[in-house]
C-alpha cells in the first residue's frame, strides 16, 4: 500500500513477486514515464485485489507529464480489471486532499476483502 510514488511502488511490487494477494495505491504516480508500457509487457496479474484512488483535480497541473495521471491511471485500471478485483475511486480535490482519509478507506477495503 502506498501514496504518490509509494503507490506506484506498491503496484510495481505486485509484478516483482507473487507473495502479495493485492495492493492499494492512492494518488499513485502512474504518470511515471514508461510505467503503462511496463505494465503492458509484464505477465498479466490475475486474481489479485487492487484498490486505486485518485484526486479528481490531480491532472489539473501545468506540468505536462503529471497532467497525464488521470489518463494513465485509467489505462492501468482497465488493464488490471481484466483479471483482477479492482476498485477505482475518484475523490474530490487534488493530490494531497484528504490523504489520511483516503488511505484509511483503502485499509478498510483491504480489511473487508481479507476477512471475507
Amino acid at each position: 500500500m502506498g501514496y504518490s510514488l509509494a503507490g506506484l511502488f506498491a503496484l510495481w511490487a505486485m509484478y516483482q513477486t507473487d507473495i502479495f494477494a493485492g495492493c492499494a495505491t492512492c494518488s499513485g504516480s502512474m504518470w511515471y514515464p514508461g510505467f503503462v508500457e511496463y505494465v503492458n509487457i509484464q505477465p498479466t496479474l490475475a486474481n489479485k485485489r487492487i484498490y486505486i484512488s485518485l484526486g479528481g483535480k490531480e491532472s489539473r497541473t501545468s506540468d505536462r507529464l503529471m497532467a497525464t495521471v488521470a489518463d494513465r491511471t485509467k489505462e492501468i485500471c482497465e488493464l488490471l480489471k481484466k483479471d483482477n478485483d479492482v476498485i477505482y475511486e475518484i475523490n474530490p480535490g487534488g493530490h494531497f486532499a484528504d490523504s489520511g482519509k483516503r488511505l484509511a478507506k483503502a485499509v478498510k477495503w483491504i480489511e473487508k476483502v481479507a476477512s471475507a
